[in-house]
C-alpha cells in the first residue's frame, strides 16, 4: 500500500487524526487491505487518476484533503487531476463537497493555485451558490468565492454574480443567506464600475437598512456602505446614505449605533463641506447631549468620537463650527471623569486624535488638565492607554510644550506601581526621552533634563532583588535597555558614569543570558562614551574583579561576553592593555564551561597582537592553546579544536616585514587617535584646575612630581591614567587595596625583599618584584624602577618613621662572610638577580632558599605564609668582612606610598 495516501499526523498539518484512527482500525481483513492497494510503479500522477476512478471513498477523500501536495510538485501539470476533481464534485456526497472546498480555499490562500486554476475553480463554486444545495455546503463555497474575487477581475462573472447577490436577500431568505448578500454587494462595489453598482445594488443595500435582524444591519455600516459611498459619489452619498446612516445612530441595538457612528466617519471624505456643516453636525451635537445623561449611549459614543471628529477636522477645519466644538468638547471631559472605566478608557485611547483635531494651541487650555486627571486614574487600563499614546501626544504639541507640560505625566507614568502602564511607556522611551534634551546639549544641559527622569529609568532597568516585589518582566527591560543604547550620546558623562553603568553591572550579574548579551554590548558602548580615562578605570577595576575573578562562574563567562564587545568598539591597545590578562587567564579556569567559552575568544587574542614586540604575549596564547587541547572535557577540546582552525588563519602583524593596512587596521587607528586625543584633552583639563588651584610657586614641583610618577607608571606597564588627586591612593593591586583580595592567592603574595647597596652613584638603584597578586597567570614579569624613592629629583623624600622597624619585628640573622673581592661579585650578582627579578614595592619578593641561609629566632617567626621583609647591607671596603643582616616579622609592612609634600612652606 502506498504510503503517500495515509501519512503520519507530524508530517501534513491537515491530517484528519480522526481518518487515520478510521483507516488503522477500519481496515482489519488482508482482502480489505489489498482492495486499498495501488501499483507502486506509477506515478504519483497516474496513482491520483486511478484513485479518483477506481478508489475507495476515503482514498479519494485523503487524495482532495493532501491536493496542494500535488501542486506544489507538479505546479500547471495537476491541472488535468484538478479537472477530474471537478468533475467528481458534481455528484458527490455533501462531506467531500465540503472537504474540496477547504481545499479550495486553502490552496488559493497559499498561492499554489495559477490564474488559470482559479478560473476553472469558478464554474463549480458558483454552481454551488444556488439554493439547489445544502446550505453547509452553500456558505463554505462562497468563502471560496470572495477569496477569488481578491485575485481575478469580477468583469467575466459580473452578470452571474449580480443575480446572485440579489437573489440571496429577498426577504424570505435566511438570515445567512441575507448575510451573504450584503458580503457580496459589499465586495462587489470596491470591483464594479457605478453604472452596475447604481441603481441595483444600491437600491438592494440601502432596503436592507430596514432589515429586521440587527447583525444585517451592524454589517451594512461596517462593510457595505462605506464602499458603496465611494462607488456612486458625492451627491448620492449625502442624499441617500448619508440620512439612513443618521437613522441608524438611533437604532435600537447598540451594536448598530456603534457602527453607524464608525460608517459616519468613514463616510466624511464623501460628503461636501456644506453636508458636513448642515447634515452632520446637528446630530452630533444632539447624540453628544444626550450621551451626557446615558451611561450607555455615552460608551459607544466614547468609542467611536475619537475618529469621527478626526475625520471632520482633517477634511473641512473651517466649516466646523464652534458650537459644534462646545458640544464635542463638553461631552469628552465628561467621559474623562465619567463613572464607568470603560469610557474614560476609551476617552484615553481617544486622546492624541482629540489633539490633533483641536490643534496644539488650544491644548494648554482645553486638554491639558485631562491628561493630568487620566495619568493618575484610579484605574489600570485608563493608566495603560494614556501611557501608550503620551508620545503621540508629544509629537503632536512639539518640544518647548513637551518640557512644559509632559515631564510630571511622563515621570509619574514611569514611577507606577503597574508592571502594565510601566511596560507601555517603555514601549516608546525612545521617543520620548530625547524630547527633553536638545541634540548637541553640554552636559549641564543633560543633567538638568535627565536630572528626575533617568533614575526612575534606572530603577525600572535594575533586576528586582531576591525576596523584592518582581519588576518588569526580563523582556520589558531587554526593551529598555536597547532604547537606552540607542541614546547614549544623549546623556552626560556624569550620568553616565554614575547610573547607568552601575545599573549595567547589575544587569550582567543578575539577568537572564538574553539581557546579559545585550547588556555587555551596552557596557562596551556606554564605556566607550566616557571619554576621560579616569572615569573608565573604576569600572575596569569592578569587571576585572567581580566578574573576570568573580566566584560565580556565570560572571566570568559574562567578562567574556563584555571582553568580545570591547574589542569591537575599542583599539586594539586599550584591550591589549585591559583586558588581555584577564581574558586569557579564564583559558585555565576550573569550570569546564568557562574554558570552553574562552576558547572562542582566543582567535581575537592572536590578531591583537604585533610582531616582535608581542612575542611573548603570542607564546602565552599559544601554550593556552595547547593546553586546552589536550583538556579532559570533550566539549573544551572539540572548541579548542575549533579555535586552533581559527588561529592557524591568523598570521601575527610584523612590523620588520612592513604592514599592509587592512580596514580593521585603518578603524583601529582612529580608534586610537581618538583615544589618545580625549587623553590629552584630560591631561589639559587637569592642568588647568591644578594650575587654578595651587599657588605659582607650587606648580613647578608639582609638574615635575606628576611627570615622574608618570614615567614610573610606564616603567611598569601601567597605563597612565592616575593624575595628581590619585597619586596618594594605593595601588589598585596593591596588598592595601580591596581590590587585591582575589579568590585564588599566589604563595609569594605580600612578600617585599628590597636590596639596597651603598656604592659610590649618587643615586643608588632600587629593584622589585612583584609577586601574582591573582592566581591563573595575573599580571607578572620583570619591572625595573630607576632610582631610590629618598633621592629621586623633583619627588619629595619619604617621611622616617618615628620609631625604628626593628622595635616591632622579629629578627632573623644572617652572617656572610667573605673577602672584598667576594663582596664585590657578591654585590654584582645580587644587582643583576635584583634586574632580573625585580618588581613592585607594594607586593615584593619573597628570597628563595637557595640564594640566603636564615635561622629563625623569636615566637614570632613560625608565620603561616605572612609576608616577611629582608635587608641587606654590604660593605665596599677591600680586605675586610661584610656582615649580612636580615630582620622579619609575621606582620606585613605597609607599601610605600608617593605623597606629594611642597619644597617650599605654604605661606598661609
Amino acid at each position: 500500500m502506498n504510503p503517500d495516501f495515509f501519512p503520519p499526523p507530524h508530517q501534513d498539518e491537515g491530517w484528519d487524526p480522526n481518518l487515520e484512527a478510521y483507516t488503522h482500525k477500519g481496515i482489519r481483513s488482508a482482502e480489505e487491505i489489498e482492495s486499498y492497494s495501488v501499483d507502486d510503479t506509477l506515478s504519483t500522477l497516474q496513482i491520483g487518476r486511478y484513485l479518483l476512478a477506481h478508489g475507495k471513498p476515503l482514498q479519494k477523500e485523503a487524495l482532495i484533503i493532501h491536493f496542494h501536495r500535488y501542486l506544489a510538485e507538479y505546479g500547471t501539470e495537476a491541472t488535468p487531476l484538478l479537472q477530474e476533481i471537478i468533475n467528481l464534485l458534481r455528484d458527490a456526497q455533501s462531506s467531500l463537497q465540503i472537504t474540496a472546498a477547504h481545499m479550495f480555499l486553502e490552496s488559493i490562500e497559499r498561492g499554489s493555485f495559477s490564474a488559470d486554476q482559479i478560473q476553472l475553480c469558478l464554474p463549480i463554486v458558483m454552481q454551488f451558490l444556488s439554493n439547489q444545495h445544502e446550505e453547509n455546503v452553500t456558505l463554505s463555497h462562497f468563502e471560496v468565492l470572495l477569496s477569488i474575487l481578491d485575485r481575478v477581475p469580477a468583469d467575466s462573472v459580473r452578470r452571474e454574480l449580480i443575480e446572485v447577490a440579489l437573489s440571496r436577500g429577498e426577504v424570505f431568505e435566511t438570515v445567512a443567506s441575507r448575510l451573504m448578500c450584503v458580503r457580496l454587494i459589499g465586495k462587489l462595489c470596491t470591483k464594479l464600475p457605478r453604472d452596475l453598482v447604481y441603481p441595483a445594488l444600491f437600491d438592494k443595500a440601502l432596503s436592507l437598512c430596514q432589515d429586521c435582524d440587527h447583525e444585517i444591519r451592524a454589517r451594512l455600516c461596517e462593510d457595505v456602505l462605506p464602499a458603496m459611498a465611494a462607488a456612486v459619489g458625492e451627491d448620492l452619498t449625502a442624499n441617500r446614505i448619508v440620512p439612513e446612516v443618521l437613522r441608524l445612530m438611533s437604532d435600537d441595538a447598540s451594536s448598530v449605533r456603534s457602527a453607524a457612528i464608525e460608517c459616519l466617519a468613514s463616510l466624511m471624505p464623501h460628503i461636501t463641506g456644506e453636508a458636513r456643516t448642515h447634515r452632520v453636525g446637528p446630530p452630533i451635537r444632539k447624540l453628544c447631549l444626550e450621551a451626557r445623561t446615558d451611561l450607555t449611549t455615552a460608551l459607544f459614543v466614547a468609542k467611536t468620537l475619537g475618529k469621527l471628529v478626526h475625520m471632520w477636522a482633517s477634511l473641512d477645519q473651517v466649516n466646523f463650527l464652534e458650537e459644534d466644538w462646545a458640544s464635542i468638547l463638553a461631552f469628552y471631559k465628561y467621559s474623562a471623569q465619567a463613572s464607568d472605566p470603560n469610557v474614560r478608557k476609551w476617552c484615553a485611547f481617544h486622546f492624541p486624535a482629540m489633539l490633533k483635531s483641536l490643534g496644539a494651541r488650544k491644548y494648554t487650555s482645553h486638554l491639558h488638565p485631562l491628561l493630568t486627571h487620566l495619568a493618575r486614574d484610579e484605574s489600570e487600563d485608563v493608566r495603560t492607554c494614556i501611557a501608550s499614546g503620551l508620545h503621540e501626544v508629544s509629537q503632536l504639541i512639539g518640544r518647548d510644550r513637551t518640557q512644559k507640560y509632559l515631564r510630571d505625566a511622563f515621570e509619574l507614568l514611569l514611577q507606577d506601581s503597574n508592571v502594565l502602564v510601566q511596560q507601555a511607556i517603555v514601549r516608546h522611551v525612545d521617543i520620548l526621552l530625547p524630547v527633553f534634551v536638545p541634540a548637541g546639549a553640554s552636559d549641564e544641559v543633560k543633567d538638568h533634563g535627565y536630572a528626575t527622569l533617568l533614575p526612575s529609568l534606572i530603577t525600572l532597568l535594575r533586576p528586582p532583588a531576591p525576596g523584592a516585589t518582581p519588576g518588569l518582566p526580563w523582556r520589558t527591560r531587554l526593551t529598555l535597555l536597547e532604547h537606552l543604547t540607542a541614546l547614549e550620546h544623549s546623556f552626560s558623562m556624569q550620568q553616565i558614569h554614575d547610573l547607568i553603568l552601575p545599573a549595567l553591572l547589575q544587569v550582567l550579574a543578575a539577568d537572564p543570558i538574553p539581557v546579559r548579551l545585550v547588556a555587555s554590548e551596552s557596557i562596551s558602548r556606554f564605556l566607550r562614551a566616557l571619554r576621560f580615562p579616569r572615569q573608565r578605570t573604576g569600572l575596569i577595576s569592578r569587571l576585572t574583579c567581580d566578574f573576570a575573578r568573580g566566584r560565580n562562574y556565570q560572571h566570568r563567562i559574562v567578562f567574556l561576553d563584555v571582553a568580545e564587545q570591547i574589542l569591537r568598539h575599542f583599539s586594539r591597545r586599550f584591550f591589549r592593555m585591559h583586558f588581555f590578562d584577564s581574558a586569557l587567564d579564564l583559558t585555565q579556569d576550573r569550570v569546564p564551561n568557562v574554558r570552553r567559552r574562552a576558547c572562542g575568544i582566543l582567535p581575537s587574542l592572536k590578531r591583537l597582537l604585533t610582531l616582535p614586540g608581542d612575542s611573548f604575549a603570542l607564546d602565552r596564547v599559544n601554550s593556552r592553546l595547547q593546553l586546552l587541547l589536550a583538556d579532559k572535557d570533550r566539549d573544551v577540546m572539540a572548541m579548542a579544536r575549533e579555535a586552533e582552525r581559527l588561529s592557524n588563519k591568523i598570521e601575527p602583524r610584523n612590523t620588520k616585514k612592513g604592514l599592509t593596512l587592512t580596514h580593521q587596521d585603518i578603524a583601529d587607528r582612529k580608534l586610537q587617535e581618538e583615544e589618545d586625543r580625549w587623553d590629552n584633552e584630560e591631561r589639559e583639563l587637569e592642568a588647568k584646575r591644578e594650575k587654578d588651584q595651587d599657588p605659582p610657586q607650587y606648580a613647578a614641583t608639582r609638574t615635575r612630581f606628576v611627570d615622574q610618577r608618570t614615567k614610573i607608571l610606564l616603567n611598569r606597564g601601567r597605563a597612565v591614567t592616575e593624575r595628581s588627586q590619585r597619586i596618594n591612593e594605593p595601588d589598585a593591586y596593591s596588598r592595601d587595596s580591596p581590590y587585591s583580595q582575589s579568590p585564588h592567592p599566589s604563595p609569594g603574595y605580600g612578600h617585599t625583599h628590597t636590596h639596597a647597596h651603598a656604592h659610590p652613584h649618587p643615586h643608588p638603584h632600587t629593584y622589585t618584584h612583584k609577586s601574582p597578586a591573582f592566581g591563573m597567570g595575573a599580571k607578572s614579569g620583570i619591572r625595573k624602577t630607576s632610582g631610590d624613592a629618598h633621592s629621586v629629583p623633583g619627588l619629595p623624600k619619604r617621611i622616617p618613621p618615628k620609631k625604628p622597624l626593628s622595635a616591632s619585628l622579629a629578627t632573623t640573622t644572617t652572617t656572610t662572610t667573605s673577602t672584598s673581592h667576594h663582596t664585590h661579585s657578591t654585590h654584582s650578582a645580587h644587582s643583576a638577580h635584583a634586574h632580573h627579578t625585580g618588581a613592585h614595592l607594594a607586593s615584593g619578593y619573597h628570597p628563595s632558599p637557595s640564594t640566603t641561609t636564615t635561622r629563625r629566632t623569636g615566637a614570632g617567626s613560625a608565620g603561616r605564609g605572612t609576608s616577611s621583609a629582608s635587608t641587606h647591607a654590604h660593605a665596599h671596603t677591600s680586605g675586610s668582612h661584610a656582615t649580612h643582616t636580615a630582620s622579619s616579622s609575621n606582620k606585613p609592612i605597609r607599601p610605600f606610598r608617593f605623597r606629594f609634600r611642597p619644597a617650599v612652606a605654604n605661606p598661609r
